[in-house]
């Protein structure tokens, strides 16, 4: 998949595995923005659901992702540019 960098316009091109696999990504999110994992699951998934994907790096279908992205008020281009930094780091 192919997403455009809102920051500063680039394309950055990330396999789905990329992020449906990287919960620690995920999680830092709802962290920082302070939502804990039975806010940010109701009605989308089931907080044991959640708490398996983000200490197991569980499956989780693309739907539902983006779901618990829209509830942290985060872009599927806002969680993509945090993995690609992520994994910039990791290289550095």
């Amino acid at each position: 998949m192919i997403f455009r960098d809102k920051h500063n316009g680039t394309l950055l091109n990330v396999r789905r595995d990329d992020f449906i696999n990287d919960r620690k990504y995920f999680q830092e999110i709802r962290e920082k923005k302070n939502q804990t994992i039975a806010n940010t699951s109701d009605g989308i998934v089931t907080p044991q659901f959640l708490r398996k994907y983000e200490r197991e790096n569980g499956d989780i279908r693309f739907s539902n992702l983006v779901q618990l992205l829209n509830r942290l008020n985060t872009t599927i281009d806002e969680f993509v540019f945090e993995i690609d930094e992520g994994k910039e780091r990791s290289i550095l």
